[in-house]
């Protein structure tokens, strides 16, 4: 599907700011950069916005790996500032339609050797955000990760 920023309708009184590219890992440094600035608008560098970060860089890699087969396809993200303590990013893309909150957790108690490959990056970030959702919305994937910037 190509690139329709007629899909990406928000409440634009709430926006901080909106970044757009292609769903190539060669991208992660700008989308971290971007996701810094956004944090630092609104509170302190701290070891919260590390996981923020680690938690975009692995929802960012998930779509550059998985979601897009062929060739890298269009990313949107946002973040969206209640203008106090939250900050929520907003990663939209327009792959098939993947639920990331109902991949099962990995049994991490289970021997190395014995265990299926994958799944410890959204274990990652479901130990970081302090909320995540995700809705299918107009043919694209919207998968919104919540922090509080004063925790």
């Amino acid at each position: 599907m190509k690139w329709n920023p007629d899909l990406a309708m928000v409440d634009l009184s709430e926006m901080t700011c909106s970044m757009e590219t292609l769903s190539d890992i060669g991208n992660l440094e700008d989308i971290k950069n971007w996701a810094t600035r956004c944090w630092l608008d609104l509170g302190e560098p701290s070891d919260k916005m590390n996981e923020m970060l680690l938690s975009i860089e692995e929802a960012f890699a998930n779509i550059c790996f998985h979601a897009y087969k062929s060739e890298p396809g269009p990313v949107r993200l946002e973040c969206i500032s209640d203008h106090k303590n939250t900050l929520t990013f907003r990663i939209m893309d327009w792959a098939e339609e993947f639920d990331v909150t109902q991949i099962a957790a990995p049994d991490t108690a289970m021997e190395l050797s014995r265990r299926n490959i994958g799944g410890l990056g959204v274990l990652l970030i479901r130990e970081m955000a302090d909320e995540i959702d995700w809705r299918r919305e107009n043919g694209f994937n919207a998968l919104s990760l919540k922090f509080n910037v004063t925790s």
